[in-house]
């Protein structure tokens, strides 16, 4: 199960060198040099901005999986542009959706408590110089609910009404994007939709061997009983056949992973056998098993598909999204 292998990377990390427990942290990167591909959605980014420079309106929306490196393909796209205007930037880490909660939020983004209806926050960035604004994490402003869009709709109407003055950049999962173009048809307030694309094989590679070259650690491939049997690999010189080794490998790993980096450097620690002062051995990549997923009762896929949607909910807004009593919500929970 995907839990169990989380804890298990936990473990795995609690027990490597601290060098390693750095470079393979789950978190957005802050040293770029570590940043690998992306260069299609990087250039997509740059139009976005040239077209929105040239007065069209050219609101853009980047999309990803949980943990696909969204916060760092920002960080990677901000250091590159070097944009000619001041950069506004906020994550909303708590699900709201009501026209107070929204508000409160845009105070606290540029900084004027003096923000009560949607007009002041109009005035203000109109009337203010050309900038950038970064709202990441679009998930959380919403509930599916009734009435659970407010805070959305605000936000597109403040986009439209400003767009002359803002580039407007947004991101949010790919997950809630599908749900929310059926539902409200996000898609109408965006010019520009930035999909990060699956990673290659060698992308994969080198995400993991440019944090293994800083640890020092060399890496060796461990053969499966199946391999130590065949003909063909026991005729290979050891050089080739950790060359097989790390191909089959990596193929495995990026059939699995695809996009998400975070679930690439989790199962690349899972993967590791044995480590020495010098040496890291690297067994077989094993696809966690989903079987528990056809099992599951409709109460928690339906409460699963809710989290997902909305990036984790308390469970008084999980009630309130499932139309169940705060109580069922919390016995669902466990």
């Amino acid at each position: 199960e995907i839990m169990p292998s989380l804890v298990g990377s936990e473990m795995c990390i609690r027990d490597r060198p601290l060098i390693y427990r750095r470079l393979y942290k789950i978190e957005p990167l802050e040293d770029l040099e570590l940043f690998e591909g992306r260069e299609a959605e990087t250039e997509k980014l740059s139009a976005a901005f040239e077209s929105w420079s040239q007065g069209r309106y050219a609101a853009t929306a980047i999309l990803g999986e949980k943990w696909g490196g969204l916060t760092t393909f920002l960080n990677h796209c901000l250091a590159e542009a070097n944009y000619p205007h001041p950069i506004t930037r906020l994550a909303s880490k708590d699900n709201i959706s009501t026209e107070k909660a929204f508000i409160e939020l845009m105070r606290k983004m540029f900084e004027v408590d003096t923000f009560e209806t949607l007009d002041h926050i109009v005035a203000h960035l109109n009337n203010g110089p050309k900038r950038v604004v970064i709202l990441e994490d679009l998930q959380n402003l919403y509930l599916r609910r009734v009435g659970g869009f407010s805070a959305l709709q605000l936000l597109f109407q403040l986009i439209i009404r400003t767009n002359k003055n803002i580039f407007w950049v947004t991101t949010t999962t790919i997950y809630t994007w599908r749900y929310l173009t059926k539902a409200i048809n996000i898609t109408e307030f965006f010019s520009y939709t930035i999909e990060l694309g699956d990673l290659t094989k060698d992308q994969i590679i080198n995400l993991i061997w440019k944090r293994n070259r800083i640890s020092g650690y060399s890496i060796t491939f461990e053969a499966s009983e199946e391999l130590i049997k065949d003909k063909k690999f026991i005729k290979l010189n050891p050089a080739d056949q950790q060359e097989f080794l790390k191909n089959e490998y990596f193929s495995h790993l990026n059939s699995f992973a695809k996009s998400n980096v975070s679930l690439a450097l989790i199962f690349w620690l899972l993967s590791t056998k044995k480590i020495d002062q010098s040496e890291i051995t690297i067994g077989e990549f094993h696809k966690p098993d989903l079987n528990f997923l056809i099992v599951m009762s409709m109460d928690k896929v339906h409460i699963m598909h809710a989290l997902i949607l909305h990036d984790g909910l308390s469970e008084y807004q999980l009630s309130e999204v499932l139309n169940i009593t705060e109580t069922a919500s919390t016995v669902s929970y466990t």
